[in-house]
């Protein structure tokens, strides 16, 4: 898959996490949090893809 594509999915898939999970758990409104969870779940991908690749 070209790299292009797979950021584009990551950066989707982190928005629509964080949307679901200040709504639901936070019952926050807030584009700030969202953002802000977004961000944190896109650096926690990169870390165990990181961490994945460094074991093989």
């Amino acid at each position: 898959m070209h790299p292009g594509v797979k950021l584009l999915l990551r950066v989707v898939l982190a928005l629509a996490a964080s949307l679901f999970l200040t709504h639901v758990f936070l019952k926050s409104d807030s584009w700030y949090a969202r953002i802000g969870l977004a961000c944190l779940l896109l650096i926690m991908a990169y870390t165990m893809e990181a961490v994945r690749k460094r074991k093989d």
